[in-house]
């Protein structure tokens, strides 16, 4: 395979991007047993699925939005009484990336 074959390979991880500002998690305090919805940004039809894992659940996103080099994915769950932390997984052909929101 050519340098440019690998490249269309591999997630670009450059374009993957989340925060906790209140475009990317919202509500951005949410109170016990609410929903909270979480938005991860990646390029343009760059990956094929994409997660949230959280202690003892993993949460399928969907894509719902697209502009003209990025892709934003969204998945919801319930909060209950312990503060949660999560990543995201994103999947793209063999390659798996694992992604802590601010890292």
């Amino acid at each position: 395979m050519d340098s440019l074959n690998d490249a269309n390979m591999k997630i670009n991880r450059q374009a993957v991007f989340s925060d906790g500002t209140e475009y990317y998690i919202f509500p951005q305090e949410p109170m016990e047993y609410e929903q909270v919805t979480l938005r991860i940004r990646t390029a343009k039809d760059d990956i094929e699925e994409a997660s949230i894992v959280l202690k003892d659940q993993t949460i399928s996103m969907y894509k719902i939005y697209s502009e003209e080099r990025f892709d934003f994915y969204e998945g919801s769950f319930m909060v209950e009484t312990e503060p949660v932390s999560y990543h995201f997984i994103l999947q793209k052909g063999e390659e798996t990336l694992y992604y802590e929101s601010g890292k």
